[in-house]
C-alpha cells in the first residue's frame, strides 16, 4: 500500500533563511511536520517561485531536507532529470515528492 498526502506549505521559499532567523525556524518546523506525515508520496502547494527554475530549486531543497525525492529520472544518461513541479503564473507552484525507492514514470 502506498500512502499519499497533501500539504500546503504557505509561501515556502518566500524569504531568506540565511538572514532571517524566523524564516529558518519556520522552515525547520515545516520540515519536521512533513517528516512526521510518514507518507510515500506528498503533493505540496505554494512552493514560491517567480520562475519554474526557482520553484524547482526550492522544491529540491525541501525534498533534500525531508529525505524525499522530486526528480523524475531520465531514460537517457545525458538527460537532465526534470523536477516534479507545475509552475503557475502566480508564482504559487504545486509539486510532488516521494520516498526514495519509488520510481515515477515521466509523462504519466
Amino acid at each position: 500500500m502506498i500512502r499519499v498526502g497533501s500539504y500546503n506549505l504557505f509561501d515556502f521559499g518566500d524569504g531568506n533563511a540565511h538572514r532571517d532567523p524566523q524564516v529558518d525556524v519556520r522552515e525547520q518546523r515545516l520540515f519536521d511536520v512533513i517528516r512526521c506525515l510518514d507518507v510515500d508520496v506528498l503533493a505540496v502547494q505554494e512552493v514560491k517561485g517567480s520562475t519554474p527554475a526557482l520553484a524547482a530549486n526550492r522544491l529540491r531543497r525541501l525534498a533534500d531536507a525531508v529525505n524525499m525525492d522530486c526528480q523524475v529520472r531520465p531514460s537517457l544518461v545525458d538527460e537532465i532529470a526534470p523536477v516534479a513541479v507545475a509552475a503557475a503564473p502566480t508564482g504559487f507552484n504545486v509539486a510532488l515528492m516521494w520516498r526514495p525507492g519509488i520510481t515515477p514514470i515521466a509523462g504519466a
